[in-house]
């Protein structure tokens, strides 16, 4: 508006003086004034139309560097809706280089061409209507592609006569107010939200205990409609006048202390019912000032109804729980004892039958020594496979029950993988070629050497059973195990295990029983394989014990797959690792070569363990002397010095475990190597052994190759 009465002031008023200074000068010519005189009013008029056309120049500069420095974006456009003019922001908004740019164009061609129908519609409301329309808010696509927000107003363009010729708009950027106002309502929402999914009922009041604000949970308790029904009023509007009143008087109670209560009281809910309710109430502040009380409320009816029926049945309940725990008492100790009879019952069979086992194969293993007809060492080599199978079954039978009785304790000694695998090898490797199969290993190197913890015995039982089975099912192809790492951690490495076959395979059905005790895929097999079904059991439990997890995956005609994966802790690269074990016959030849001569004592009452015994350490070139009773062992180890003594645990007088004890308290023997050689299988049996003083525990039936294994590693020990 100033603008404009500033063109009216210094074009209009200027040009009025000259169209009366050209009105003089048709008068004068029209008098017949002189030449000179016109020609001086013709240049009065130049000259005034030259200040004219600078003060014009002077008011278009000021009138666009108004438009143009104007702290919003400002542009104009014909009927058709195309751009006649806009200022240097608007021209920047548009992703233009200066407003001529945009002349000519429209809103289809520009960067919010998604947002042009809407622009032209507005545009058109105002060109049709003559009316402005202000201040309203609407998006607009920038040329980079984002969407920002506008406050634009729009008023009709118009012509010295009035006309409506366009539009003149102008709009501010409201993004970053739009934004924080939209994340203000997202917040209410989420508030609200909020409130309206906690599981009490919550409100806020004044200081004059009106409702302020109420969560969806207290609108249904009181049976309203909605929040705006509650906002403004007081308890004495939903609430009877007592109870009304004792939630006023709470409420004065929190405002004036400052402090929170929390109180059990009743409410009438909107349809009428009493109900107990835990009520928190608590004074708020804001900016400050005292606003009035917050609270939360939960049923808690049920509760009271409960605690009132478990005090009623209070001393009833101490009756049967006495009576229960005397039951329980009585229960654990049946239990208990039945256990200790289980595990003794489990420790003499265990010596029962290794003791008669031990006669056999040993007996068996002496005549095959000495027999040198081909015909009898193949049939004393067969009765000792069948011996070594019954042992298998004797061995799979106590190690299930001492997993069920949780008396299987795993050890956790140095490990190589590469160890177990030619351990396994070696011991299965004749028996794949015997029946014409491929037995293969694919075992990484930097797996294979890795220093490892683990128990190596039973890492080895899982493996042997499962290699084992898989060439004892497959009739021709091969049977590959497979070993890699599936993860590791600094202390340990999670490595899978599998045993893949061609044999026959098990379908979906037996593949769910396979890993239960006395259960083969199909039980028939039996007869044409032979086994108890006891094996996988084992792995699983073992596998178990180990923290890990087994599996088959398996398809009848194509073969199988087993599976189980364990962590097997890592150890010190420098830590002394298990020495690999040597052939029995270069066990056997060393300790002919190195300690023919060699003292040795040997406790054993049992007359054909004895004789196997000291014929097993006399055909090495041992000096033996032989006594039955750990009294005798004691009075020989208290006489003469011995290189190594061989020990039975359980003998008349004085058994193994004390002898030994005496003898390392008081004889010529206190450092010699003591070896326990015992029908006892048990963990509990090897740690008596140890605690007692004694190297080292052989199991009874005695394997001649792991006897003089473990005879030559303390021999040389105790050399060093």
């Amino acid at each position: 508006m100033l603008t404009m009465r500033f063109v009216r002031h210094n074009i209009q008023h200027p040009l009025a003086g000259i169209l009366r200074q050209i009105g003089g000068i048709r008068g004068s010519a029209a008098s017949g004034a002189p030449a000179e005189r016109r020609n001086d009013e013709w240049g009065v008029i130049q000259e005034a139309l030259s200040d004219m056309a600078v003060d014009l120049a002077r008011t278009n500069g000021l009138l666009k560097q108004v438009v143009d420095t104007a702290p919003v974006r400002v542009f104009w456009k014909d009927r058709d809706c195309r751009y006649l003019g806009c200022n240097p922001a608007f021209a920047l908004d548009a992703g233009k280089n200066a407003p001529a740019d945009l002349v000519g164009e429209d809103d289809f061609s520009m960067g919010w061409a998604e947002q042009a129908d809407l622009y032209r519609a507005d545009d058109r409301q105002v060109m049709d209507s003559g009316q402005p329309r202000l201040n309203y808010e609407e998006p607009q696509t920038s040329p980079d592609g984002r969407t920002i927000w506008l406050r634009t107003s729009k008023v009709p363009l118009r012509n010295p006569s009035g006309e409506v010729i366009g539009v003149l708009g102008l709009y501010e950027d409201i993004t970053a107010t739009k934004h924080a106002e939209l994340a203000l309502q997202q917040r209410d929402r989420y508030q609200r939200a909020l409130l309206d999914n906690f599981p009490f009922a919550v409100w806020l009041k004044d200081v004059e205990s009106r409702f302020l604000a109420v969560n969806s949970r207290f609108v249904d308790l009181f049976g309203a409609r909605s929040t705006d029904d509650l906002v403004g009023r007081t308890d004495f509007d939903i609430a009877s006048p007592d109870l009304a009143e004792s939630y006023r008087t709470d409420d004065r109670m929190v405002l004036a202390s400052g402090q929170s209560k929390h109180v059990e009281e009743e409410i009438v809910d909107g349809t009428g019912i009493r109900r107990w309710f835990e009520t928190y109430k608590s004074p708020v502040t804001l900016d400050g000032r005292l606003l009035g009380t917050v609270g939360f409320t939960r049923d808690v009816t049920e509760r009271r109804e409960i605690a009132a029926e478990l005090e009623h049945h209070r001393q009833h309940l101490e009756d049967l729980v006495l009576k229960r725990t005397l039951e329980l008492t009585e229960a654990k100790v049946a239990a208990e004892t039945a256990n200790r009879a289980k595990s003794t019952f489990l420790a003499n069979m265990s010596h029962e039958l290794r003791t008669p086992m031990n006669g056999m194969i040993g007996l068996i293993e002496m005549a095959r020594r000495r027999m040198v007809d081909p015909v009898g060492c193949e049939q004393l080599g067969k009765a000792k496979t069948a011996a070594h199978s019954l042992l298998g079954l004797l061995n799979d039978i106590l190690d299930l029950s001492r997993i069920e009785a949780n008396r299987m304790v795993l050890d956790n000694q140095p490990l190589q993988l590469d160890d177990c695998v030619a351990h396994l090898t070696g011991t299965l490797g004749h028996i794949a070629s015997g029946k014409g199969l491929r037995l293969a290993v694919d075992l990484p190197p930097e797996l294979a050497g890795a220093p490892l913890q683990g128990d190596p015995l039973r890492l080895g039982q899982i493996l042997m059973n499962l290699v084992g089975n898989a060439i004892k099912f497959t009739d021709r192809g091969e049977v590959i195990m497979r070993v890699h790492a599936t993860g590791e951690t600094a202390e340990s490495i999670q490595v899978r295990f599998e045993v893949a076959d061609t044999g026959i395979g098990i379908d979906a059905e037996a593949q769910t029983r396979l890993f239960q005790s006395f259960e083969q895929a199909d039980n028939s097999m039996t007869r044409k394989y032979g086994g108890s079904g006891l094996g996988l059991a084992i792995c699983k439990r073992l596998v178990e014990l180990m923290g890990g997890e087994i599996g088959v995956d398996s398809t009848p005609g194509q073969g199988s797959i087993f599976w189980f994966m364990v962590d097997l802790q890592k150890r010190n690269a420098n830590a002394v690792a298990p020495a690999p074990s040597s052939a029995g016959l270069a066990a056997e030849q060393r300790l002919l070569i190195d300690y023919t001569g060699t003292r040795v004592l040997l406790a054993e009452d049992e007359p054909i363990s004895q004789e196997i015994s000291r014929f097993l350490l006399e055909d090495v070139g041992f000096l033996v002397d032989v006594v039955d009773n750990g009294r005798e062992a004691l009075d020989l180890a208290r006489r003469r010095p011995y290189a190594l003594i061989v020990m039975d645990m359980q003998m008349p007088a004085l058994s193994g475990v004390e002898a030994t004890r005496e003898i390392r308290a008081d004889s010529l023997n206190k450092t010699t190597p003591v070896l326990a050689m015992t029908a006892n299988a048990f963990d509990e049996d090897r740690e008596d052994c140890l605690a007692a003083g004694m190297n080292g525990h052989i199991s009874k039936p005695v394997d001649p190759d792991r006897l003089y294994e473990t005879l030559l590693v303390w021999l040389e020990r105790r050399g060093d």
